[in-house]
C-alpha cells in the first residue's frame, strides 16, 4: 500500500493567501481608518483653530464696538456742551451789541448836549464881550472874552462851529485894529 500522500500544499496555500488576504484587508481598513480618524482629527484641530480665531476676532470687534460707543457718547456730549457754550455765547453776543447800541445813543445823545453846552457856554461868553464894548467900552476886556471864546471852539474842533470860530476871529482883528484908549492916563 502506498502511503497516501495528503496534498495539503494547494488547500493550505490557499488559506494561507486568504489569510493575508484578510490581514491585507483588514490592514487596508486599519489603515483607511486611521488616515480617517487622523484627518477627522486634523480637521476637527483645523476647526477649532479657526473656531478660537473667531472668537478672538469677535472679541476685538466688540471691543472696538464698545470704544466706538463710548467715544461716540463722548462726542456727543461734548457737542451738547459745545452747543450750550456757543447759546451763552450768543446771548452775550446779543446783550453786548444791544449794551453797544445803548451806548452808542448815550454817546450820541451827549455829544448834542455837550456841543449844546459848549454853544451856550459860547454864547454866554460872547454875551458878556458885546456887554463889556456897549456899556462900558472896555474893548480889553471883550477882547480878552472873545479870545476865550475862540480857544474854547478850538479845543472842541468841531466843523459846525467853523463859522463861528470865523466870525470870533473877524471880530477879534476887528477889537485889535482898533485905537486903544489909555484909560489910565485919561483918568490922571
Amino acid at each position: 500500500m502506498t502511503p497516501p500522500t495528503t496534498t495539503m500544499a494547494p488547500s493550505d496555500g490557499e488559506a494561507l493567501a486568504k489569510r493575508r488576504r484578510r490581514i491585507a484587508a483588514i490592514a487596508a481598513v486599519v489603515a483607511v481608518v486611521i488616515t480617517g480618524v487622523y484627518g477627522w482629527y486634523d480637521a476637527r484641530s483645523r476647526i477649532g483653530a479657526t473656531q478660537e480665531e473667531l472668537a478672538r476676532r469677535l472679541r476685538d470687534i466688540e471691543s472696538d464696538s464698545r470704544e466706538a460707543r463710548l467715544l461716540g457718547k463722548q462726542a456727543q456730549e461734548s457737542m451738547r456742551e459745545a452747543q450750550a457754550k456757543i447759546a451763552v455765547l450768543e446771548g452775550k453776543l446779543a446783550e453786548s451789541q444791544s449794551q453797544q447800541l445803548a451806548l452808542e445813543s448815550l454817546y450820541q445823545e451827549l455829544s448834542r448836549n455837550r456841543d449844546e453846552w459848549a454853544l451856550a457856554e459860547i454864547e454866554q461868553v460872547l454875551t458878556i464881550a458885546a456887554q463889556q464894548l456897549q456899556l462900558s467900552s472896555n474893548v480889553r476886556a471883550a477882547l480878552l472874552a472873545l479870545q476865550l471864546a475862540e480857544s474854547r471852539l478850538a479845543r472842541s474842533d468841531r466843523p459846525q462851529f467853523i463859522p463861528v470860530r470865523k466870525a470870533v476871529a473877524r471880530d477879534i482883528e476887528r477889537l485889535r485894529a482898533l485905537p486903544t484908549v489909555d484909560v489910565t492916563g485919561l483918568s490922571l
